[in-house]
């Protein structure tokens, strides 16, 4: 018989070394990997994670396809508390109040769950109950009022075709808001001034990323690849929210201003453009391999987060590729006596380093940390999460086998 997953028992802690690349005095002051191994549960992280920096530990939450849960990880320790069942098989969400509670969110076994965990107690209810719908969490948020928000994109038969905002009604019920039947693109969250924002990543022809806040529509433009908003805390300085965006060229930070936009650039951004095809095609193939030295910032290599001075936290993942793609020929079995070029890697000894960089409006952006990390291996979108709070900033990023945590002192 197979024990249950227990991630006490399923999981190692690693304490990594950065002494020679972040010499005192050095702002790390947790710096760890976890991996997890279970005979029947090996999807631990698969479905994502998330890192908060809380006030005395580092938090991290995942799930996999039989277990949830949110654990403090310290220098040399790492502390799981088991969710209930219900909560795993599904993506998990996680916000940290000012005052410290934390707050968790997924739309698992059909329905949208919320909890709150202050301490050792969690409690936890049910948003939206089950039904016809597939329900995702596009978004969720905690006012300076500590009221949770949650916009939940809806999809299925006979049932809305949307998305929905949750919060809770005066008499302690959650009240629904119906925004719109587009579902594609779009993120959700709240301003420094507690006003709701609409990201959407799809809304125009040309690369745009439109942003509705307090009325008022604000197109950022060249947003062609990747963007990531970030999470603005209750009370922090204006401007009332911040986008991080990936075009062609570079990763940039963008502001709302009165006049426009303020845009500052992030160093050492490149966008990673491998030069090999890896796509399969039809025919003998035109060479035997191929090498990549491309160098650069991939989508999805980055997350970001707000600090409550207003400065924007960026965490991304700079590749330095060293690698052979090898072609070789199989028979194609759709058409007999017709050959197909398939790719598959050779060597590989690609570098990546993790970049963890702070970036404010009229201010150019500083690093902090760069950080070898061996390979960056996300196993899911994205494998990398940031979260700013008080002095410290957590940071979680996926590598070969495990997820690597940090806790950077601001």
């Amino acid at each position: 018989m197979i024990d249950p997953p227990d991630p006490r028992k399923d999981c190692t802690l690693t304490v990594e070394d950065h002494s020679a690349s972040c010499p005192d005095p050095c702002p790390i002051e947790t710096d760890v990997s976890i991996r997890c191994t279970h005979r029947i549960d090996y999807r631990v992280g698969l479905l994502g994670f998330q890192v908060g920096a809380a006030d005395d530990a580092t938090l991290l939450a995942t799930t996999g396809d039989l277990q949830a849960w949110v654990a403090e990880v310290r220098r040399d320790s790492f502390d799981p508390r088991s969710l209930p069942a219900e909560w795993a098989a599904r993506p998990l969400e996680m916000v940290l109040s000012p005052p410290g509670t934390v707050y968790l969110a997924s739309a698992s076994g059909g329905a949208v769950r919320l909890a709150t965990l202050l301490g050792k107690e969690l409690e936890s209810e049910v948003v939206l109950p089950r039904n016809e719908a597939a329900h995702w969490i596009a978004g969720f948020d905690v006012g300076g009022d500590g009221i949770a928000n949650l916009w939940i994109g809806s999809n299925g038969p006979n049932a809305f075709l949307g998305y929905l905002r949750a919060t809770r009604s005066s008499a302690g019920g959650w009240e629904f808001e119906t925004l719109g039947y587009n579902v594609g693109g779009k993120t959700f969250g709240l301003g420094t001034d507690g006003a709701p924002i609409t990201y959407d990543g799809a809304s125009a022809v040309d690369p745009t990323v439109r942003v509705e806040h307090a009325g008022r529509t604000t197109d950022i433009p060249g947003a062609s690849i990747a963007f990531m908003p970030a999470r603005s805390q209750p009370g922090d300085a204006a401007p009332p929210y911040a986008v991080i965006v990936q075009d062609d060229r570079e990763l940039r930070a963008v502001w709302p201003d009165v006049a426009g936009l303020i845009v500052e650039p992030l160093p050492e951004t490149s966008l990673l453009v491998p030069p090999c095809d890896m796509r399969p095609s039809r025919g003998p193939c035109p060479v035997s391999s191929c090498r990549d030295a491309s160098e650069g910032v991939a989508d999805d290599f980055f997350a970001a987060d707000r600090a409550p001075d207003g400065a924007s936290w960026v965490a991304y993942v700079y590749r330095r590729s060293d690698l052979d793609i090898e072609y070789y020929e199989l028979a194609d079995p759709e058409s007999p006596g017709a050959q197909s070029c398939l790719a598959r890697v050779g060597r590989d000894d690609t570098r990546d380093e993790l970049h963890v960089v702070r970036v404010a409006p009229g201010e150019s952006a500083t690093t902090a940390v760069v950080l070898p990390i061996g390979q960056y291996r996300p196993r899911s979108a994205p494998g990398i999460r940031i979260d700013v709070r008080g002095a410290a900033v957590a940071v979680g990023v996926q590598t070969t086998d495990a997820i690597r945590v940090l806790r950077v002192n601001l």
